[in-house]
């Protein structure tokens, strides 16, 4: 069977020219597959043109009108796939529009509330706290800084031997305390380091084990809970 590019000739009569010299065959020629970048309205359209023109063709094989008809159906479904995508992404932007538009309002609303407190209260921090409500004190010398639990910590194999990285959510204010534990029950507690950082590496650890890591900040008006603890395997 001939196939494109071994020299075979659909057409011996005709000839081309090149370089002045008359070559007595015509290469058979591919179909140009430039649909694959097309966007899917436009594969759409391209598929609907060939499947209406193959459909029935007397050129084509039965195997071959068989797939055309499979490509109709794929066709029908990219369609509907399609349609029902771009519907999504209108509904989408109508509801972040309608969302946007209830935040504004809800926005106007507390600015109302808020400034009717600040009137009611004439600014006395401690009545606003009654309310619920933080006040805003300019030139108030900021209060103590009451850290909590730390929050998501992971550990991972460090860059060297012995040693495993750890990183956790940041707080502010406070000093990174880290402890390390065997794998054993119960767990054995040591203080290993402490960061200013809510990240470090723990060095001096015993290469192919398994070790426990938790951490907890120590703030200068009180020290948070410790981490829900975390296994690191060492490298």
């Amino acid at each position: 069977m001939a196939k494109y590019g071994d020299g075979s000739r659909y057409n011996s009569g005709a000839k081309y020219i090149i370089h002045g010299q008359p070559i007595e065959r015509i290469i058979m020629a591919k179909v140009k597959r430039d649909d694959k970048t097309l966007p899917v309205v436009n594969k759409c359209e391209r598929g609907d043109e060939v499947v209406a023109a193959s459909e029935g063709s007397a050129l084509l094989k039965p195997e071959t009108i068989a797939k055309v008809a499979t490509w109709k159906t794929k066709n029908g479904n990219l369609r509907t796939a399609y349609q029902l995508q771009q519907a999504a992404a209108a509904e989408a932007q109508r509801l972040t529009a309608a969302a946007n538009t209830v935040e504004s309002d809800w926005n106007l609303a507390a600015e109302a509330v808020f400034a009717g407190i600040e009137t009611d209260t004439n600014g006395d921090p401690d009545k606003i706290r009654t309310l619920k409500c933080v006040p805003y004190e300019p030139g108030a010398k900021a209060g103590p800084v009451t850290v909590t639990q730390v929050t998501n910590l992971v550990v991972s194999p460090g860059d060297a031997d012995g040693h495993l990285d750890w990183m956790c959510d940041p707080q502010k204010g406070g000093l990174y305390l880290v402890q390390t534990s065997p794998d054993v029950v119960p767990r054995v507690w040591s203080i290993q380091e402490s960061s200013k950082k809510s990240s470090g590496s723990i060095p001096g650890l015993p290469s192919l084990t398994r070790v426990w890591v938790r951490v907890a900040i120590k703030g200068s008006h009180n020290t948070g809970e410790w981490s829900d603890p975390a296994l690191g395997i060492v490298p």
